[in-house]
This record gives structure tokens, sequence and C-alpha cells, in this order.
């Protein structure tokens, strides 16, 4: 009697894990990156590969950098791609930030390409193995701005902790 239930608990694991690829194949063939992503945060068993390839594809940035970050077996280098073809500052920081294998100097490029005075701050200030001196020179072409952090620095003493560091220290010398 012992055998029969423990066989019959054994068909329904074997039916579940058939229903649950099933649901899968439908999830892959509508092509909702979203729905992946879902799909592949609760389902253990999940197609990992399959779902990304769905999520590269579409191309949405932050998608691809939450899947990167959250998703154990994601191609973290073809999600970066994505990222980083999308020139998205934050997410590139963020990407750099976050994932672990992730492609460091391409991320910092796009910060650096941008020109962005304050994302090259926090990104030469936050991100290990960030071309320092690179990020240097983009704060060093936007003097105006680095004089407005120190004013605001002056009037809020925690912004960016910015006389703390050594590299912006290094920066004042530069200035006067």
């Amino acid at each position: 009697m012992g055998e029969s239930s423990e066989l019959t608990e054994l068909e329904n694991l074997f039916d579940s894990k058939a229903k649950i690829r099933r649901f899968e194949n439908r999830v892959l063939s509508l092509k909702d990156p979203w729905l992946s992503y879902d799909f592949v945060k609760n389902i253990k068993e999940a197609n990992v590969k399959a779902h990304g390839k769905v999520i590269i594809t579409r191309g949405d940035a932050l998608l691809n950098y939450l899947f990167a970050k959250e998703v154990k077996g994601a191609d973290i280098k073809a999600h970066g791609k994505v990222v980083i073809k999308s020139k998205d500052n934050w997410i590139n920081y963020e990407f750099a930030r976050d994932v672990k294998g992730a492609n460091i100097k391409a991320h910092g490029k796009v910060i650096i390409d941008s020109g962005d005075f304050l994302m090259n701050l926090i990104f030469a200030k936050n991100i290990k193995g960030a071309d320092i001196e690179a990020h240097r020179q983009v704060l060093l072409n936007n003097k105006e701005k680095f004089y407005n952090l120190e004013i605001s620095r002056i009037n809020s003493p925690n912004i960016l902790e910015a006389s703390s560091k050594p590299f912006v220290k290094s920066l004042k010398k530069d200035f006067k």
C-alpha cells in the first residue's frame, strides 16, 4: 500500500514538471521579456539561457541589468553589452557596481563619453577598477561644475563626502 502511494506521488511530480515545461514553452513563445524575467525568478528549473535570450533580444537596459544581477547563470557579458549599447549612465553605473563579472572599463567608457560631471565623479569614487585618470580628465574639463560642487559641499557637508576623498582632493590641486 505504501509503495502505491509513493508511485502516485512520483507520477504527480513528473506530471507537474511536464506542466511546468509546457507552461515555460508558452511563456517563451510569447517573447515577453518581463514575463520571462518573472518566470525565471519564480521557477527554479527554468531555462535561464532561453529566457535570457528573450530579454537580450528586446534590448531593455533596465531589465538586462536586473536579470544579470539577480539570476544565477545569466550571461553577464551579453546582458552587459545591451546595457552599454543603451548609453544610459545610471544603469551602466549600477551594472558595473552590482554585477559580478561586469566589464568595468566598457561601462566606465559610457560614462566618460557622456561627459556627465557628476556621473564621472560617482563612478570614479565608487567603482573598483575604474579608469580614474580618464574620469578625472572629464572632471578637469568641467572646472566650473567642480567649483559648484565645492560650494554645495560647504553648504551641505555630506554631498558625496567630496573633500574627504583623495581622488577629489587631487583635483583641487589642478584648479589652483
